[in-house]
């Protein structure tokens, strides 16, 4: 029978067995940002489009407006889901009509138990208080953000930190403990030709 291999003990090895330490927190870390990245980005983009204060039809309300913030309008959707018919005008501090359009999509958000369709966007052209009245059928109306691509800006970067973070996070830490595997693999090889003239 053949003597069994020499034994070289595994604390000699460099580099140390921390490296494998290292590259399994480095993992942990970044998937754990990624997921975090995610999570924030999820909840700013909700708060960016948060519903304000619920009117009536034929209610006028005042809403403050920038030319640089495109205001929603949202109806309640019914029980089963079907818009009311509305027709919308909005009045500048000035005094003018301001235009009121449709939107280039369909979008609705649900909060407080609730869910609410937007059905026109306003763009002022000068800040201040606007005045706000809807026509229509029963149903409730309320303002809020458009959900146009600065809305979505969290909500973009939470999903691109949920992907890159812990796909750099793996990459790096299997990068790190295979080069420690190799490495270790080779001054072990070293340490056997040294002591016992072994390759």
């Amino acid at each position: 029978m053949y003597p069994p291999p020499p034994r070289i003990d595994p604390r000699e090895l460099r580099p140390g067995r921390r490296w494998f330490v290292v590259a399994g927190l480095i993992a942990f870390v970044l998937i754990a940002l990624g997921v975090g990245g995610f999570v924030w980005g999820l909840i700013t983009s909700i708060s960016n489009l948060d519903i304000d204060r619920p009117f009536q039809p034929d209610e006028t309300v005042t809403v403050q407006m920038t030319p640089e913030s495109p205001v929603g309008i949202y109806v309640a959707l019914s029980a089963v889901g079907v818009p009311v018919n509305a027709q919308c005008t909005v009045t500048s501090p000035s005094g003018q009509d301001v235009p009121v359009t449709s939107p280039s999509g369909t979008f609705t958000v649900t909060t407080g138990g609730r869910t609410w369709e937007e059905i026109h966007v306003v763009e002022a052209t000068e800040a201040g208080a606007h005045r706000l009245t809807c026509q229509g059928e029963n149903g409730e109306y309320a303002t809020g953000r458009h959900p146009d691509v600065a809305a979505f800006g969290g909500l973009i970067g939470g999903v691109a930190s949920l992907i890159l973070l812990p796909l750099i996070g793996v990459v790096t830490g299997t990068i790190i403990a295979i080069v420690t595997g190799v490495k270790r693999g080779g001054h072990r090889k070293r340490l056997l030709a040294e002591r016992y003239g072994r390759r």
